[in-house]
């Protein structure tokens, strides 16, 4: 059986034995355009995680945040600026407990050089005491309910 296509004013035949092929290659065009709907990563759903990270009182302007899991795994985390973080869920970290590291770069109004190039720029320090990061002790148990994690951290 043969078919006729009508292009450009033009007939085109196509044998039946083709077919199959045509429509391979629409559903792998089709497939590569429009994806398949999948998740850009392999292995258990991880999720996206937000919120907000102040120290009494005060945003953090620039720092880090770290989801380490408790029991072993991947850990994930992202940038803290002007107060908040926000970690896609690419990156995110599989449901459980995590112990939470925060690290906050804060400036000391102090200009310095730059041995390599020379420049002078902004100096920043660790500003935090190390309850919020090395010996943390702050955690977070992630779920599909539970992705939004706040925290005001205090100097005492």
């Amino acid at each position: 059986m043969k078919h006729r296509l009508n292009t450009d004013g033009r007939t085109i035949c196509v044998s039946s034995v083709s077919q199959p092929w045509l429509l391979l290659l629409l559903w792998h065009v089709v497939t590569c355009v429009c994806g398949c709907g999948g998740r850009e990563y392999t292995g258990p759903q991880r999720f996206p995680l937000g919120g907000k990270v102040t120290y009494d009182g005060e945003p953090i302007d620039f720092g880090s945040i770290s989801f380490l899991p408790v029991a072993g795994d991947r850990p994930s985390g992202g940038l803290i600026e002007n107060g908040t973080y926000s970690v896609p869920e690419p990156k995110g970290p599989h449901a459980g407990k995590h112990r939470v590291e925060i690290r906050w770069r804060k400036m000391t109004n102090r200009k310095v050089r730059d041995p390599d190039s020379g420049e002078m720029y902004d100096e920043r320090k660790e500003a935090l005491p190390k309850r919020y990061h090395e010996e943390s002790e702050l955690t977070g148990e992630v779920s599909a309910k539970q992705t939004k994690f706040d925290f005001e951290l205090k100097s005492n």
